[in-house]
C-alpha cells in the first residue's frame, strides 16, 4: 500500500514503516484490543500518523512517541495514543481525518 504513495527519501517515513512491519510481524492476535480503531491494519495507523506529521498537524517528535506507544500498546489506536499525549486536539483530529 505505502510503495504506491511517494513520500519521498525521508528518514522518518523508512522509521515509520519498520514500526509497522515490527508491529504487524508479531500477528493480529499478540496484542488483543479493545478499541475499534486499535483493531484496525498498521498500514492505516501509519497513514494517519504521516498524514497528520506531513500537514503539520502534529511534530516529528510527537509522531514518534505516539508510535513508540502504540507499538508497545496495542490496546488503543494511534490516534488513541496521540491524544492521550496531548499532541492532537479534537479540532485536529477531525482535521486529520478528512485529509
Amino acid at each position: 500500500m505505502f510503495d504506491q504513495i511517494s513520500l519521498g527519501n525521508d528518514p522518518l517515513v523508512g522509521r515509520l514503516r519498520q514500526l509497522a512491519h515490527d508491529a504487524d510481524a508479531t500477528g493480529p492476535f499478540a496484542h488483543p484490543s479493545t478499541s475499534v480503531g486499535a483493531r484496525e491494519s498498521p498500514e492505516r495507523h501509519l497513514l494517519f500518523g504521516l498524514l497528520t506529521y506531513q500537514n503539520d498537524i502534529i511534530t516529528r517528535l510527537q509522531l514518534l512517541a505516539a508510535f513508540d506507544a502504540w507499538c508497545g500498546d496495542k490496546s488503543k489506536s494511534l490516534e488513541e495514543w496521540l491524544v492521550a499525549q496531548r499532541a492532537l486536539v479534537e479540532a485536529d483530529r477531525q482535521t486529520a481525518r478528512q485529509s
